[in-house]
């Protein structure tokens, strides 16, 4: 299926929230700390709430497992990695912005309270992965953003399984923006410690990367559907987006 055989998105009656932390050991501090951070933020929030332990199974793919979540869900689904850490109004904020138009809100992705990493990706024309740090105050439409921490306003959206762990955030965001909606990131932060059950696995990381890099730059980069993209929205990403 090209995708431009993707049907345009036609969004559903905001039903009920569900939730879903992927980890592979919810008895980790990591998970803990993510989880106890979400406890604390959402109090007198009413939602579903998924833990899916992977146990550190190593066949797992998070696409896989935000597509079954989604499969169960009838309403928006926040997915969470199980190392990011929640603060302050995250949620009302994304359950603000995600209006009939928008697919997906992401949240400002810092490291660290004094280091941002990134509010939103897109890549050159050369498929060069690009993060952009650009200042916000409100929700901005952008290219894509990383999944660490993602409200998905559509049951019936679907991650591509065409990548073992790498990219599949991105290629569902130009999804969207073919589909006829917005990819939406708001300046409230998440502080994700980043590549943190992947640092600790066995895994040939940079093996993986390349295989799944490849499969986006074909698909996105050699394709010319990124460029098509970037003639078609590019005026309303932030200027230092658009190359």
């Amino acid at each position: 299926m090209s995708v431009y055989d993707y049907p345009v998105f036609e969004p559903k009656k905001q039903g009920r929230l569900t939730i879903l932390i992927c980890t592979p050991d919810s008895q980790s501090p990591r998970f803990v700390r993510c989880y106890e951070s979400l406890i604390k933020t959402t109090q007198g929030m009413d939602y579903d709430l998924h833990i899916f332990d992977n146990r550190g199974y190593p066949e797992f793919r998070h696409a896989s497992e935000i597509n079954r979540a989604l499969a169960m869900a009838d309403g928006p689904l926040v997915t969470l990695d199980d190392d990011v850490t929640v603060t302050g109004d995250w949620l009302p904020a994304m359950l603000e912005a995600a209006t009939d138009n928008v697919a997906i809100v992401a949240l400002s992705v810092w490291r660290s309270p004094s280091h941002l990493w990134s509010r939103a990706l897109s890549f050159d024309v050369k498929g060069k992965p690009i993060n952009w740090k650009g200042e916000i105050t409100q929700p901005t439409a952008v290219p894509a953003a990383c999944s660490c921490c993602w409200l998905i306003n559509d049951p019936d959206m679907r991650m591509s399984l065409d990548y073992t762990k790498y990219y599949f955030d991105p290629d569902a965001c130009f999804h969207a923006w073919h589909r006829g909606q917005r990819v939406i990131v708001l300046p409230q932060p998440v502080y994700h410690e980043g590549a943190g059950a992947t640092r600790d696995s066995d895994d040939n990381v940079a093996a993986i990367v390349g295989r799944d890099r490849a499969a986006f730059e074909r698909t996105w980069i050699t394709s010319g559907w990124l460029a098509d993209l970037r003639a078609q929205y590019g005026s309303i990403w932030p200027e230092d987006l658009q190359w």
